[in-house]
Protein backbone atom coordinates (compact mmCIF):
# COMPACT_ATOMS: atom_id res chain seq x y z
CA UNK A 1 0.00 0.00 0.00
CA UNK A 2 1.28 3.44 -0.91
CA UNK A 3 2.22 5.53 2.10
CA UNK A 4 -0.16 8.36 2.96
CA UNK A 5 1.07 11.96 3.23
CA UNK A 6 2.47 12.91 6.61
CA UNK A 7 -0.24 15.48 7.34
CA UNK A 8 -2.90 12.75 7.02
CA UNK A 9 -0.94 10.18 9.03
CA UNK A 10 -0.34 12.63 11.88
CA UNK A 11 -3.62 14.54 11.62
CA UNK A 12 -4.57 13.90 15.26
CA UNK A 13 -1.24 15.29 16.51
CA UNK A 14 -1.64 18.34 14.26
CA UNK A 15 -5.13 19.01 15.63
CA UNK A 16 -3.78 18.76 19.18
CA UNK A 17 -1.07 21.31 18.34
CA UNK A 18 -3.74 23.71 17.04
CA UNK A 19 -5.75 23.40 20.26
CA UNK A 20 -2.70 23.80 22.50
CA UNK A 21 -1.65 26.95 20.64
CA UNK A 22 -5.22 28.27 20.87
CA UNK A 23 -5.29 27.91 24.64
CA UNK A 24 -1.73 29.07 25.35
CA UNK A 25 -1.57 31.89 22.72
CA UNK A 26 2.25 32.18 22.82
CA UNK A 27 2.11 35.25 20.56
CA UNK A 28 0.64 37.20 23.50
CA UNK A 29 4.04 37.08 25.19
CA UNK A 30 5.21 39.67 22.67
CA UNK A 31 2.08 41.20 21.16
CA UNK A 32 -0.31 41.32 24.16
CA UNK A 33 -3.37 41.09 21.93
CA UNK A 34 -5.74 39.56 24.49
CA UNK A 35 -6.89 41.06 27.74
CA UNK A 36 -6.56 39.52 31.17
CA UNK A 37 -9.05 38.63 33.84
CA UNK A 38 -11.67 35.97 34.55
CA UNK A 39 -13.83 36.95 31.54
CA UNK A 40 -11.07 37.49 29.01
CA UNK A 41 -11.95 34.27 27.20
CA UNK A 42 -14.14 34.23 24.10
CA UNK A 43 -17.18 33.12 26.09
CA UNK A 44 -16.97 36.20 28.31
CA UNK A 45 -16.31 38.58 25.44
CA UNK A 46 -19.27 37.27 23.44
CA UNK A 47 -21.54 37.43 26.48
CA UNK A 48 -20.56 41.03 27.28
CA UNK A 49 -21.12 42.15 23.67
CA UNK A 50 -24.44 40.30 23.54
CA UNK A 51 -25.61 41.97 26.75
CA UNK A 52 -24.61 45.42 25.48
CA UNK A 53 -26.18 45.02 22.05
CA UNK A 54 -29.43 43.35 23.11
CA UNK A 55 -29.98 44.86 26.54
CA UNK A 56 -30.41 41.51 28.29
CA UNK A 57 -28.87 40.78 31.67
CA UNK A 58 -25.24 39.68 31.69
CA UNK A 59 -26.12 36.37 33.38
CA UNK A 60 -28.64 35.62 30.65
CA UNK A 61 -26.04 36.50 28.00
CA UNK A 62 -23.52 34.12 29.55
CA UNK A 63 -26.13 31.35 29.61
CA UNK A 64 -27.14 32.01 26.01
CA UNK A 65 -23.56 31.67 24.77
CA UNK A 66 -23.15 28.55 26.92
CA UNK A 67 -26.23 26.95 25.36
CA UNK A 68 -24.86 27.61 21.86
CA UNK A 69 -21.56 26.03 22.86
CA UNK A 70 -23.27 22.96 24.30
CA UNK A 71 -25.39 22.54 21.16
CA UNK A 72 -22.24 22.74 19.00
CA UNK A 73 -20.50 20.16 21.19
CA UNK A 74 -23.41 17.72 21.07
CA UNK A 75 -23.95 18.21 17.33
CA UNK A 76 -20.26 17.63 16.63
CA UNK A 77 -20.12 14.54 18.82
CA UNK A 78 -23.25 13.10 17.20
CA UNK A 79 -21.98 13.72 13.66
CA UNK A 80 -18.65 12.07 14.40
CA UNK A 81 -20.28 9.11 16.14
CA UNK A 82 -22.85 8.64 13.37
CA UNK A 83 -20.26 8.89 10.61
CA UNK A 84 -17.76 6.62 12.39
CA UNK A 85 -20.42 3.92 12.76
CA UNK A 86 -20.67 3.62 8.97
CA UNK A 87 -16.95 3.91 8.25
CA UNK A 88 -15.89 1.43 10.91
CA UNK A 89 -13.34 1.69 13.65
CA UNK A 90 -10.60 0.05 11.58
CA UNK A 91 -10.82 2.83 8.99
CA UNK A 92 -11.02 5.55 11.64
CA UNK A 93 -7.85 4.36 13.39
CA UNK A 94 -5.85 3.56 10.25
CA UNK A 95 -3.10 6.12 9.52
CA UNK A 96 -3.26 5.16 5.84
CA UNK A 97 -5.78 6.39 3.29
CA UNK A 98 -8.26 3.66 2.42
CA UNK A 99 -10.94 3.41 -0.26
CA UNK A 100 -12.45 0.08 -1.24
CA UNK A 101 -16.01 1.28 -1.90
CA UNK A 102 -18.18 4.40 -1.81
CA UNK A 103 -19.82 4.85 1.60
CA UNK A 104 -23.28 6.23 0.83
CA UNK A 105 -25.30 5.50 3.95
CA UNK A 106 -26.15 7.30 7.14
CA UNK A 107 -24.86 10.90 7.18
CA UNK A 108 -22.96 10.28 3.93
CA UNK A 109 -26.27 10.56 2.06
CA UNK A 110 -26.46 14.23 3.13
CA UNK A 111 -22.82 15.34 2.96
CA UNK A 112 -19.47 13.81 2.08
CA UNK A 113 -17.52 14.82 5.18
CA UNK A 114 -19.64 14.51 8.34
CA UNK A 115 -16.56 13.77 10.46
CA UNK A 116 -14.87 17.03 9.51
CA UNK A 117 -18.06 19.01 10.03
CA UNK A 118 -18.38 17.40 13.46
CA UNK A 119 -14.79 18.33 14.30
CA UNK A 120 -15.44 21.93 13.26
CA UNK A 121 -18.57 22.07 15.44
CA UNK A 122 -16.59 20.71 18.40
CA UNK A 123 -13.86 23.28 17.72
CA UNK A 124 -16.41 26.10 17.88
CA UNK A 125 -17.51 24.83 21.29
CA UNK A 126 -13.96 24.47 22.65
CA UNK A 127 -12.95 27.87 21.26
CA UNK A 128 -15.35 29.57 23.68
CA UNK A 129 -12.87 28.78 26.46
CA UNK A 130 -9.88 30.22 24.59
CA UNK A 131 -8.65 33.81 24.42
CA UNK A 132 -10.11 35.65 21.44
CA UNK A 133 -7.00 35.46 19.25
CA UNK A 134 -6.54 31.81 20.19
CA UNK A 135 -10.12 31.04 19.19
CA UNK A 136 -9.73 32.79 15.83
CA UNK A 137 -6.43 31.03 15.17
CA UNK A 138 -7.76 27.59 16.09
CA UNK A 139 -10.99 27.85 14.08
CA UNK A 140 -9.15 29.07 10.98
CA UNK A 141 -6.32 26.55 11.36
CA UNK A 142 -8.71 23.62 11.82
CA UNK A 143 -10.92 24.73 8.92
CA UNK A 144 -7.99 25.20 6.52
CA UNK A 145 -6.30 21.97 7.57
CA UNK A 146 -9.54 20.03 7.16
CA UNK A 147 -10.01 21.53 3.70
CA UNK A 148 -6.52 20.27 2.84
CA UNK A 149 -7.44 16.79 4.14
CA UNK A 150 -10.72 16.77 2.22
CA UNK A 151 -8.98 17.60 -1.06
CA UNK A 152 -6.37 14.94 -0.33
CA UNK A 153 -8.99 12.28 0.35
CA UNK A 154 -11.05 13.25 -2.68
CA UNK A 155 -8.05 12.93 -4.99
CA UNK A 156 -7.21 9.53 -3.51
CA UNK A 157 -10.77 8.19 -3.70
CA UNK A 158 -11.25 9.46 -7.25
CA UNK A 159 -8.12 7.61 -8.31
CA UNK A 160 -9.20 4.47 -6.44
CA UNK A 161 -12.92 4.33 -7.23
CA UNK A 162 -13.18 6.24 -10.51
CA UNK A 163 -16.55 7.29 -11.90
CA UNK A 164 -18.56 5.85 -8.98
CA UNK A 165 -16.98 8.30 -6.56
CA UNK A 166 -17.05 11.15 -9.08
CA UNK A 167 -20.82 10.68 -9.46
CA UNK A 168 -21.18 10.61 -5.67
CA UNK A 169 -19.30 13.93 -5.44
CA UNK A 170 -21.54 15.51 -8.06
CA UNK A 171 -24.69 14.58 -6.13
CA UNK A 172 -23.69 14.99 -2.48
CA UNK A 173 -22.33 18.32 -1.08
CA UNK A 174 -18.87 18.38 0.45
CA UNK A 175 -19.43 19.97 3.86
CA UNK A 176 -22.81 21.77 4.10
CA UNK A 177 -25.45 19.06 4.61
CA UNK A 178 -28.41 18.79 2.28
CA UNK A 179 -31.89 18.90 3.77
CA UNK A 180 -32.83 15.64 2.08
CA UNK A 181 -30.82 12.54 1.15
CA UNK A 182 -29.07 13.13 -2.17
CA UNK A 183 -28.37 9.49 -2.95
CA UNK A 184 -30.13 6.16 -2.47
CA UNK A 185 -29.00 4.00 0.42
CA UNK A 186 -26.89 0.92 -0.32
CA UNK A 187 -28.35 -0.96 2.63
CA UNK A 188 -25.24 -0.89 4.83
CA UNK A 189 -25.87 -1.01 8.56
CA UNK A 190 -24.17 1.10 11.20
CA UNK A 191 -21.56 -0.69 13.32
CA UNK A 192 -22.08 1.15 16.57
CA UNK A 193 -19.86 -1.13 18.67
CA UNK A 194 -17.13 -1.63 16.10
CA UNK A 195 -14.89 1.21 17.26
CA UNK A 196 -15.14 0.36 20.94
CA UNK A 197 -14.47 -3.32 20.23
CA UNK A 198 -11.30 -2.45 18.35
CA UNK A 199 -10.08 -0.23 21.19
CA UNK A 200 -10.80 -2.96 23.75
CA UNK A 201 -8.92 -5.47 21.60
CA UNK A 202 -5.88 -3.20 21.51
CA UNK A 203 -6.00 -2.71 25.28
CA UNK A 204 -6.26 -6.46 25.82
CA UNK A 205 -3.29 -7.08 23.56
CA UNK A 206 -1.21 -4.57 25.49
CA UNK A 207 -2.26 -6.20 28.75
CA UNK A 208 -1.25 -9.61 27.40
CA UNK A 209 2.16 -8.28 26.39
CA UNK A 210 2.57 -6.73 29.83
CA UNK A 211 1.72 -10.00 31.60
CA UNK A 212 4.10 -12.00 29.40
CA UNK A 213 6.90 -9.55 30.06
CA UNK A 214 6.28 -9.67 33.80
CA UNK A 215 6.35 -13.48 33.67
CA UNK A 216 9.68 -13.48 31.80
CA UNK A 217 11.21 -11.06 34.30
CA UNK A 218 9.93 -13.11 37.24
CA UNK A 219 11.36 -16.29 35.76
CA UNK A 220 14.68 -14.57 35.11
CA UNK A 221 14.81 -13.24 38.66
CA UNK A 222 14.36 -16.75 40.05
CA UNK A 223 17.25 -18.07 37.96
CA UNK A 224 19.54 -15.08 38.55
CA UNK A 225 18.40 -13.24 41.67
CA UNK A 226 21.55 -11.13 41.85
CA UNK A 227 21.12 -9.82 38.35
CA UNK A 228 17.44 -8.99 38.61
CA UNK A 229 16.54 -5.34 38.79
CA UNK A 230 13.01 -4.15 39.42
CA UNK A 231 11.47 -2.45 36.40
CA UNK A 232 9.07 0.39 37.25
CA UNK A 233 5.48 -0.32 36.31
CA UNK A 234 5.20 2.77 34.07
CA UNK A 235 8.28 1.84 32.07
CA UNK A 236 7.15 -1.78 31.77
CA UNK A 237 3.71 -0.76 30.50
CA UNK A 238 5.24 1.79 28.11
CA UNK A 239 7.53 -0.86 26.60
CA UNK A 240 4.54 -3.02 25.72
CA UNK A 241 2.83 -0.30 23.63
Amino acid sequence: MKSSPLDFRFRLAIFIVFYVLGFTTPWNLALHLDGRGPNAHTWGLLAVNLAKSSGIAIDAAFNAVLVVGILCAFAGAWLRTWGSAYLGGDVMLDPQLRGSAVVADGPYRYLRNPLYLGTLANTLAVALLMPATGAIFTILAVALFQYRLMRLEESFLTAQLGEAYAEYCRRVPRILPALRPRIATSGARARWRDDSDIRLTRINRRSDRYRRRRARLRSRSLRHPGLFRRVPFRRLWRDTL
